[in-house]
């Protein structure tokens, strides 16, 4: 897929969007990363996505899917293209149109009980990179919390990482703004978990050094 010589198909539970964009991170880092929706325009999705990654919903693919697959590799362009279904029968469509894709299929959490506090983890280091954060600064008992709250998708482990590095770096206020939430949903977030809160945060301004050989949050 990186080389230009493959579509790749994300199959597996929930949208995956964010899978979609940790593998752009890994393999392209700063090129452009464009989501394209079945309302919108593929031609201009294309002029954002140049020389980066263009992922769209087997789902729901945009009405202009054959122009957009017909013009990823142009000289000027070179877009590589991310599709992310779940299942068999939704690739059906959009197999139809490549002449060449590769499929990774991730395990759904129901198979995967005993990493989900390690992809909370994992995730969250990924967030604390995102937000600038100085460190993970979970507490104790923090992980079975949101994982008794009920996690069904990577999107939602995701999310859940996310709130919570926001919670113990700036605390509900502070946190909130970083997630471009307003205060009550973060303190809504973390009454329906259980979460304990602080008002400031308890992490300190020093970053802490990410820790090597981490768990793949795929």
């Amino acid at each position: 897929m990186a080389n230009l010589r493959a579509a790749l198909i994300l199959r597996g539970a929930g949208s995956l969007v964010g899978v979609a964009r940790r593998l752009h991170r890994a393999v392209l880092g700063d090129r452009p990363f464009v989501s394209l929706g079945p309302d919108q325009r593929g031609e201009q999705a294309l002029d954002w996505a140049v020389n980066g990654m263009l992922c769209v919903d087997a789902r729901g693919l945009p009405r202009d899917i054959r122009a957009v697959i017909a013009n990823l590799r142009t000289p000027d362009r070179r877009v590589r293209l991310v599709a992310c279904a779940d299942s068999a029968e939704s690739v059906a469509e959009l197999a139809t149109m490549i002449s060449r894709i590769v499929t990774i299929s991730i395990p759904p959490l129901t198979e995967r009980a005993d990493e989900i506090e390690r992809l909370l983890e994992a995730y969250g280091w990924d967030a604390v990179e995102e937000l600038g954060a100085s460190c993970l600064g979970f507490w104790p008992g923090d992980l079975e919390l949101v994982r008794a709250g009920g996690i069904a998708t990577l999107d939602e482990i995701e999310d859940a990482a996310r709130r919570l590095v926001a919670l113990r770096n700036w605390g509900v206020t502070g946190g909130a703004e970083r997630l471009w939430l307003t205060h009550g949903a973060l303190s809504r977030w973390a009454r329906r978990q259980g979460i304990p809160t602080s008002r400031d945060g308890v992490c300190p301004r020093r970053r802490s050094p990410r820790p090597r050989g981490r768990i793949a949050t795929t």
